[in-house]
């Protein structure tokens, strides 16, 4: 689990996400590991200690993007 805060929309936000980075896959004759896929998931969106994951629900994308420019 990671924490960033950004400024988003003029509005400082502290966000909580889960960042898993993609993983090849095993090769040869006695691979077993398949590899997964990367995966971002926000876990929590706060202003001023109050949780607003729900009313930015519709935003995570442009939320996503701003996080990994700042990485």
């Amino acid at each position: 689990m990671s924490k960033i805060s950004i400024n988003y929309k003029g509005v400082n936000l502290d966000i909580q996400y889960d960042y898993q980075p993609e993983e090849k896959p095993e090769r040869g004759p006695e691979a077993m590991y398949a590899g997964c896929n990367e995966s971002f998931e926000i876990e929590e969106i706060k202003h001023k200690g109050v949780c607003f994951l729900e009313v930015f629900e519709n935003d995570f994308d442009e939320i996503e993007e701003i996080i990994r420019y700042n990485w």
